[in-house]
């Protein structure tokens, strides 16, 4: 589930809980399936520009490699 790259002590760079809410309401709910959406995919999200998507793949592309 993507709630295991919240934002925390141990992972400070992961999501937001308004990330992850607006993300699980999109259907992307588990990090392979955010991981296969594309940036303009995020993009189309509300409150979600440019850095946000960039961010947002950022976050998932370090939770694939640990």
């Amino acid at each position: 589930p993507i709630e295991k790259i919240r934002r925390s002590n141990a992972y400070p760079y992961g999501l937001t809980e308004n990330e992850i809410a607006l993300l699980r309401e999109a259907r992307y709910i588990t990090i392979g399936s955010l991981a296969a959406a594309s940036e303009d995919d995020l993009r189309k999200l509300e409150t979600v520009g440019e850095i946000t998507a960039e961010r947002i793949r950022i976050v998932v592309n370090q939770a694939i490699w640990m």
